[in-house]
């Protein structure tokens, strides 16, 4: 992943409810896990295609949408929105959420 995308992804100050922010040393972290297939690191890309194209993926593993909302499919709809099968997430996973300028939520 380019340098400037993981500065990006940490800038957001104030975390949503429920959520919090992380720093880029954690980032990089979480991907590197998640590509070495970690099941309890579950990254979800939420960048536009166009986004996507310029900075490049930030994860060969991870989500791809556009929405965070595609986890209120179910199982079929969301492996046939995402291309993915909709990930199970209990309270020993760590889902990432990822966005350009990280205000999406």
């Amino acid at each position: 992943m380019e340098e400037s995308t993981l500065k990006t992804i940490s800038s957001q100050t104030t975390a949503p409810r429920g959520f919090r922010t992380i720093e880029k040393a954690e980032m990089e972290a979480l991907v590197k896990s998640n590509e070495e297939e970690d099941p309890n690191i579950i990254i979800v890309d939420v960048r536009t295609p166009d986004e996507i194209t310029s900075s490049g993926p930030i994860s060969q593993r991870a989500i791809q949408m556009q929405i965070p909302t595609g986890f209120q499919h179910d199982n079929e709809d969301f492996e046939s929105a995402f291309n993915h099968p909709k990930p199970v997430v209990n309270e020993s996973q760590i889902l990432v959420f990822s966005c350009h300028s990280g205000v999406r939520f």
